[in-house]
């Protein structure tokens, strides 16, 4: 379950919103996770710079915000890493027309 914790400024001069995704930011301890000294320093100095990090943080328009009726999940501002493999489709069909040769006729 993802935690958020949401900052409300009365007096921002500001009309934007500066979402950080602290997913990474923890350590696993058993079934639970832990933020330690390190994660609580990083996160706070990203909030008090308020600097763009790719996959981290961004500075968001309130009229944005508004354009996505009003969602406040992170992960609809914020990219996330794509973690996935990147497969040479040639090299891949050569390897599977190897393991295949003899077994079916190829057109």
């Amino acid at each position: 379950m993802a935690t958020c914790i949401i900052v409300l400024k009365k007096s921002k001069s500001k009309n934007n919103t500066f979402f950080i995704d602290a997913d990474e930011d923890y350590v696993k301890i058993t079934n639970n996770n832990k933020l330690t000294d390190s994660n609580i320093l990083h996160i706070l100095k990203a909030y008090g710079e308020r600097k763009i990090k790719e996959y981290f943080s961004k500075l968001v328009s309130n009229k944005s915000i508004a354009e996505k009726e009003y969602t406040l999940s992170v992960n609809s501002y914020v990219e996330q890493k794509d973690t996935c493999e990147l497969v040479d489709i040639k090299v891949l069909n050569a390897k599977i027309k190897r393991q295949l040769k003899g077994k079916i006729s190829f057109v």
